[in-house]
């Protein structure tokens, strides 16, 4: 190979290639761009645009023919590929910067935010599942039992009355019958269920009445006490008696029996029968 082609010699198993030729004819095995213009053509029209000056004489730019054969054959470009010389500056600067603030901006209101943001309260810690062994509570006592007694009374002082009118039957007459009291029995006593008043005695008399005519009602609500000064004293209730006098109407042939007590001081008293009206309708004497 020709050394003016600028490829030097061929090595060993390299075939000849055949230099330009000047009547503007290249050799078939090598593309004619291949290393750039032959000599017997034109040169190359320099480029035009932004930095390059204008050709001289006033002459037109002549179009710029880019490129060559397709493949890797083809001819490198003979205009340059970058911007030309004194073009607009570049803007890397600039948006590196707006980058760089953006990301500035964003970091500050995210400080800001979790600034703002209200504090978690701590976790409450849990009991422990197992709970601390507590001392069994002491034995709770037996409650006292309450044992309920009889109403006893306090041991009583007596003293049976004879005399007087005592088991002499006596009659006497209402509006409505015909019927006789007798007092069986008359007793002093000094207690009972209630203790007597200071200076009194209860007196305990057992009456019966019985039945002659018509219908009569007795009971101790119609039974009083006389005192020698003419006082009249109604039954009791704190003496203690075995049978109470009940209420009853009786008829001939029927009876009540019972007990009344009254409240007096010890001494001569009479034992009345009273009506409906409260009017003594029989007398019995009871010697003090």
């Amino acid at each position: 190979m020709n050394s003016s082609s600028g490829l030097g010699q061929p090595g060993p198993g390299q075939p000849e290639f055949d230099g330009p030729v000047t009547d503007g004819s290249w050799s078939a095995n090598v593309p004619p761009a291949r290393f750039g213009s032959p000599s017997g053509y034109p040169p190359a029209a320099p480029p035009q645009g932004d930095g390059y000056p204008p050709p001289a004489g006033g002459q037109q730019p002549v179009p710029q023919q880019h490129g060559g054969p397709a493949g890797p054959w083809g001819p490198p470009s003979l205009v340059p590929s970058g911007p030309p010389a004194g073009g607009p500056p570049r803007r890397t600067g600039v948006r590196a910067l707006l980058v760089g603030g953006t990301l500035v901006v964003v970091v500050a209101l995210g400080l800001l935010a979790w600034q703002l943001l209200p504090g978690t309260p701590a976790a409450t810690p849990t009991p422990s599942a197992v709970q601390p062994a507590t001392a069994a509570p002491p034995p709770a006592s037996a409650e006292p039992t309450v044992v309920r007694t009889p109403d006893t009374p306090a041991p009583t002082t007596s003293a049976q009355v004879t005399g007087g009118s005592i088991g002499q039957p006596i009659r006497f007459r209402t509006s409505d019958g015909e019927a006789q009291v007798t007092v069986t029995r008359a007793t002093w006593a000094d207690n009972g269920v209630l203790p007597p008043a200071a200076g009194m005695s209860y007196l305990v008399v057992d009456v019966t009445f019985e039945g002659v005519s018509g219908a009569v009602t007795t009971g101790p609500f119609f039974t009083a006490i006389r005192q020698p000064g003419g006082d009249r004293q109604m039954l009791t209730i704190g003496a203690q008696l075995d049978s109470q006098l009940a209420m009853r109407t009786i008829r001939a042939g029927q009876d009540n029996i019972g007990q009344v007590a009254f409240e007096v001081a010890r001494g001569p008293v009479t034992f009345e029968v009273l009506s409906e009206l409260l009017e003594p309708l029989a007398t019995v004497d009871i010697p003090g």
